[in-house]
């Protein structure tokens, strides 16, 4: 009788428990891997390169322009890969971000280099 009687508290507890856990644990993941890691550093690189080394010279308005002929150069060839406008203006928009479309962008905190 007292095992059935523990049995049944024990099931109890793990019936009300479980559901608890199962969204506890995911909470408490996302919380830990969101929280602000102070020991990463953002970089900004501040190095000015020469129009001839692949920097961003020009404007995206300006077809002649260093930029602008990137621009041109990039949606002709994703046209060409099937892309179509806002996919195109997606993936130019990102370039921009990440490297002002500098073919000889180097991150300073990887290895990844380029557009």
């Amino acid at each position: 009788m007292k095992n059935q009687v523990k049995q049944a508290v024990v099931m109890k507890i793990v019936l009300y428990c479980a559901p608890l856990l199962v969204i506890l644990i995911p909470v408490l993941l996302i919380i830990a891997l969101t929280m602000n890691n102070p020991s990463i550093v953002c970089q900004t690189d501040t190095t000015t390169t020469s129009s001839d080394s692949g920097s961003s010279n020009g404007s995206l308005a300006d077809k002649n322009s260093d930029v602008g002929k990137r621009v041109s150069y990039i949606a002709n060839r994703f046209k060409q890969a099937g892309y179509f406008g806002d996919n195109i203006s997606a993936i130019i928009a990102i370039g921009w971000r990440e490297s002002n479309l500098n073919p000889k962008a180097v991150n300073p905190a990887g290895s990844f280099k380029g557009i």
